[in-house]
């Protein structure tokens, strides 16, 4: 493995542990988050955000509905 692809590693799994990109950006020593940004732009797609809940699963009586959202 060479230097730049255990540098890159390292921004992935900054990048997948939720690191803010300036703190990323700072341990790559790129001069400006928007090159972190521009370079590694392919792993930010991959990010997903949670599927909300739908405000008709809110209002549906359910017995023990907490269970339901917690786990």
């Amino acid at each position: 493995i060479n230097f730049h692809a255990l540098r890159h590693w390292q921004a992935s799994m900054l990048i997948e542990e939720g690191w803010d990109i300036r703190e990323i950006s700072r341990r790559l020593g790129h001069a400006d988050p928007s090159i972190t940004l521009r370079i590694y732009t392919h792993l930010f797609d991959k990010q997903t955000l949670p599927a909300p809940i739908s405000l008709q699963n809110l209002l549906e009586p359910h017995t023990n509905s907490s269970e339901k959202y917690l786990n």
